[in-house]
């Protein structure tokens, strides 16, 4: 613990991956989203589409598809951040941690499984 009562990691550098994982899942989202959306608006297709989860490649217009995958890549990468972090409790041998970040690992698959049956 630090001087502040809170738990510091045992590997700075598991810090500095979550945050490349999360501001690059941030960076190509928002790069995929504007790409689509100007696709949307040159092609002059103003109106949004209602596009599956598993069917992304469905959306009728190119740009539909970029937008598509920019909000998936949005919306995975905070569980692209608790892989990496749960990856260095692994190497850390630090199996509480690894046993809470696969129970949240498992929580966000089944949501993704109820997801897909609605």
């Amino acid at each position: 613990m630090s001087d502040t009562g809170r738990a510091q990691p045992a590997d700075p550098r598991t810090n500095t991956a979550v945050k490349v994982v999360l501001r690059a899942g941030l960076g190509l989202s928002l790069s995929l989203l504007a790409i689509g959306l100007v696709t949307q608006l040159v092609s002059g297709h103003h109106r949004a589409d209602q596009v599956r989860m598993f069917a992304l490649l469905a959306a009728p217009t190119a740009g539909g598809k970029i937008l598509a995958v920019g909000t998936l890549v949005l919306a995975l990468t905070p569980a692209v951040g608790v892989l990496t972090v749960v990856a260095s409790w692994v190497r850390e041998r630090d199996r509480i941690f690894v046993g809470v970040g696969a129970a949240v690992i498992a929580v966000l698959a089944a949501a993704v499984a109820v997801g897909a049956l609605h």
